[in-house]
């Protein structure tokens, strides 16, 4: 029995040839790579809400799980409904982390509102830095989302209603 991957690749082999098929240096196989892995992405949208006063944070929840087959984070970004300037001691990490089917956590992505780094603007999309060896879910992990406040901490959602939106395009491997 074939599985709907399988399937899709016979369709795709059909219409592209196979990836064996290409060879040259005319710039078909990059075209039709490139077009091929189009076809195996898609993006997770998941709201984070400020979880309130100072120093307050917003608990890690389950936004994915590859329940099937594994896929690999390709880019992650998060867009505020208010600007948070970035501050030394007063800031928020926002962390993207799998956790395996036994628990553990390894961190995906980070953003931090700090003066290095930089804060958020208003509706204004800021890409989260991916960690590259740790962008691959296997089959039953789990992706997460969590911000830390640290010091005072900072306004990412006010009013305490409205909510950031963190972005994460996945592709199946």
């Amino acid at each position: 029995m074939t599985t709907p991957r399988e399937q899709i690749k016979q369709i795709q082999a059909a219409k592209f040839g196979t990836l064996n098929d290409f060879s040259g240096s005319d710039g078909d196989f990059a075209v039709t790579n490139t077009e091929v892995k189009k076809l195996h992405r898609r993006v997770i949208t998941c709201a984070i809400t400020d979880a309130g006063g100072a120093g307050d944070n917003a608990s890690e929840r389950v936004i994915f799980t590859a329940d099937n087959g594994p896929v690999r984070v390709i880019s992650a970004y998060i867009s505020a409904p208010v600007t948070a300037a970035g501050h030394a001691a007063n800031n928020v990490l926002f962390t993207l982390a799998k956790r395996t089917a036994g628990g553990a956590a390894t961190t995906i992505a980070t953003r931090e509102t700090t003066v290095v780094l930089g804060g958020l603007v208003a509706f204004t999309p800021s890409p989260m830095v991916l960690v590259a060896a740790a962008v691959d879910l296997l089959i039953n992990d789990a992706l997460t989302l969590k911000a830390i406040k640290a010091g005072a901490g900072v306004a990412f959602a006010a009013p305490l209603d409205a909510k950031a939106e963190v972005s994460i395009t996945i592709e199946e491997i």
